[in-house]
């Protein structure tokens, strides 16, 4: 009405789940378009996302998944408030920034069995081609899995009625086998921000319970952390693990802030603290 839109939620289930219903791009074995994502998100309200496959995204821009773009400034009321909840699996996308999900001036929660990337254990990240045909999303620059800059994010929660909701939304995957492209010849600043699995700049993560496992960069295979010093930001990690990533299962940068509690776990409770393999935990850096 009068240019404006009257909508305060959107909401995409699948009928019968994510083996069946979903959102296909189509260009994944295609190359990237400007614009190629699967799924892009600039509504200024809430979107639910549940029991839906988003895929085949591949883009020249950021978010081969889902790319959601707010506005400066941030506001809490009036940016994109995207829920992806039990069943969401969004995998086999391209991107520059954020493989999988690049938020931007938003609010990003994962909960029940959403994933990002593959639900295989051990995926085959042997080369980019075969992780692709895998399931694991890919960014050629930083954030395989997920891409936050200005943005909350939440691992174990569902963003609704303007607040954080942990019952009933506690996180069983999270972002598994994504990854960072970046080269080994690349800088070694360019090499610590290739994420492969999360990307977390200028906005707090709030780490409450799933997964950050299996993901590769040629330095960060986790999560990188950067620019939030401030007594808001930065990676809040109470619950759930960082584990079997190539690369540092952490890398807080010199502005990062990692407040680590409860049952919070990088690596593995009876691994050495420094990878040595694949197959052991990473530690963290900062």
């Amino acid at each position: 009405t009068n240019g404006k839109t009257l909508a305060n939620k959107i909401t995409l289930t699948g009928f019968t789940g994510n083996t069946k219903d979903g959102i296909n791009r189509g260009l994944a074995n295609s190359d990237a378009v400007s614009g190629g994502s699967a799924l892009i998100i600039n509504f200024h309200g809430y979107t639910d996302i549940t029991n839906l496959k988003i895929m085949g995204g591949n883009t020249t821009d950021n978010g081969g998944g889902i790319q959601i773009k707010g506005t400066s400034p941030w506001n809490a009321s009036t940016c994109p408030r995207v829920n992806l909840k039990s069943g969401t699996l969004i995998q086999q996308n391209q991107a520059v920034l954020g493989g999988g999900v690049y938020s931007y001036y938003s609010i990003l929660s994962l909960s029940g069995s959403a994933t990002i990337g593959t639900n295989a254990d051990n995926p085959d990240r042997s080369s980019a081609d075969t992780a692709l045909s895998t399931g694991i999303n890919k960014a050629s620059t930083s954030g395989g899995g997920i891409y936050s800059l200005y943005s909350y994010l939440y691992l174990g929660a569902a963003w609704i009625s303007g607040a954080p909701v942990t019952d009933g939304y506690t996180l069983t995957k999270g972002i598994y086998g994504n990854v960072c492209t970046v080269s080994s010849s690349a800088s070694d600043y360019d090499k610590k921000r290739g994420a492969g699995g999360l990307y977390l700049a200028s906005g707090p993560g709030y780490f409450l319970s799933g997964n950050i496992n299996c993901n590769y960069g040629i330095l960060t295979g986790g999560v990188y952390n950067n620019n939030n010093k401030t007594s808001d930001y930065g990676l809040h990690f109470s619950g759930g693990s960082i584990h079997k990533n190539t690369g540092l299962g952490v890398y807080n940068d010199t502005n990062g802030q990692l407040c680590m509690c409860g049952s919070a776990c990088i690596g593995d409770s009876g691994a050495n603290s420094v990878a040595t393999s694949d197959t052991d935990c990473s530690n963290s850096k900062g």
